[in-house]
């Protein structure tokens, strides 16, 4: 059962949309990662990544933060941002592409890197 590109899911049929689509493509059974001692919603993470766009645009102009925020996970916690991100690089951007563009798997673009690559300051000879 598909959910139609313009609708958000319902947490039920997102739950079970969502782990058919990941038993498909083989990536079932998975691990939902845990933020202040809950597990991460992860309809309401991605409900939150494509109000704002999409996970290239959250990631683009890093809204991950902001994103935590929202979905009530405490400042205290340093590390949602990078859970988020890794959570939904895993649990969810290949379920955005089919939802959003119909897109499998294989035809999903590379994920850009919100950050440029580390380059090493080079010293000049004196």
């Amino acid at each position: 059962r598909s959910l139609p590109p313009t609708a958000p899911p319902s947490d039920e049929l997102f739950r079970e949309d969502h782990l058919a689509y990941l038993t498909e493509i083989d990536k079932a059974p998975f691990r939902v990662p845990n933020l202040d001692r809950r597990p991460v919603d992860l309809g309401r993470l991605l409900r939150e990544v494509l109000l704002r766009g999409g996970v290239q645009e959250v990631m683009a102009v890093r809204k991950f933060k902001e994103i935590s925020l929202e979905i009530g996970i405490p400042r205290t916690c340093t590390s949602a941002a990078f859970t988020l991100r890794e959570a939904y690089e895993k649990l969810l951007y290949a379920y955005e592409q089919k939802l959003v563009f119909g897109r499998a798997p294989s035809e999903a673009p590379p994920l850009v890197n919100s950050r440029p690559p580390a380059t090493q300051a080079q010293t000049a000879p004196a």
